[in-house]
């Protein structure tokens, strides 16, 4: 991914991209699909085995101690928006979801639970930083 940085580096300062720099980002997306059979993840497959939580922090602010869960959940769609050579061009790629909650500290969350949770639709909404960035579909 060193190159995808690179290229992202270079957007980000207004520089404009080369030929052989478009043709890659074209190409990156076929790659991450032929990533994904060789590690036969089945991005169709709901709640799939890698869905996992971990409790990352201890939190005590009001005298009852909970603790801090994240939690990696479905596939969602990311488009981004690129002017190539003066036209804006839509490409559209995956990410895993991304969850993070609060559970009162005597209880414990696993992953199995976790799944259930993202089944039943009882997992929590995106985190309030990705607001600026996320447009919920309708």
């Amino acid at each position: 991914l060193g190159r995808l940085g690179e290229i992202s580096r270079k957007q980000w300062e207004g520089k404009r991209l080369g030929e052989k720099e478009r043709e890659w980002i074209d190409g990156f997306g076929g790659w991450l699909s032929r990533l994904a059979l060789e590690c036969r993840v089945s991005f169709k497959a709901p709640f799939p085995s890698w869905a996992k939580v971990v409790s990352v922090a201890g939190c005590v602010g009001d005298g009852h101690p909970r603790k801090l869960y994240a939690g990696s959940g479905d596939p969602e769609a990311l488009y981004i928006i690129l002017e190539i050579s003066g036209s804006p061009r839509l490409y559209k790629g995956g990410v895993i979801g991304y969850r993070e909650f609060e559970l009162p500290s005597p209880v414990d969350m696993n992953d199995s639970t976790w799944r259930k949770w993202l089944k039943e639709g009882k997992a929590p909404g995106p985190p309030g930083f990705t607001e600026s960035f996320r447009v919920s579909g309708g």
